[in-house]
């Protein structure tokens, strides 16, 4: 392709108008990181933790079905806001992929 007949695409193309504004991404990337953690981050430690460290020794906890769910669903979620936050930074960062 020449480059004239780029050029004249380039100028008959409509204006690319963004969905949300370059100067309030960081704003956005900012919170959706902190949701990202708010999310992730207690479902890591809720199963970290041994039952010996909060004494319940004699209680084995059994991890059912639900608790499952809730811990797909919630990472799902987490995983979300973790992706829209580094669209967000590295488009206010400038690095356009």
């Amino acid at each position: 392709m020449s480059y004239e007949t780029l050029y004249k695409l380039h100028k008959s193309a409509a204006n690319f108008e963004p969905i949300v504004p370059l100067e309030r991404q960081p704003y956005y990337a900012a919170v959706a990181v902190v949701l990202a953690l708010c999310l992730i981050s207690p479902l890591f430690l809720s199963f970290a933790i041994n039952e010996e460290e909060l004494g319940q020794k004699e209680n084995k906890k059994i991890i059912s079905v639900y608790e499952i769910i809730k811990f797909i669903l919630l990472q799902g979620i987490g995983s979300v806001f973790a992706g829209i936050a580094v669209v967000f930074l590295t488009n206010s960062f400038g690095v356009y992929v």
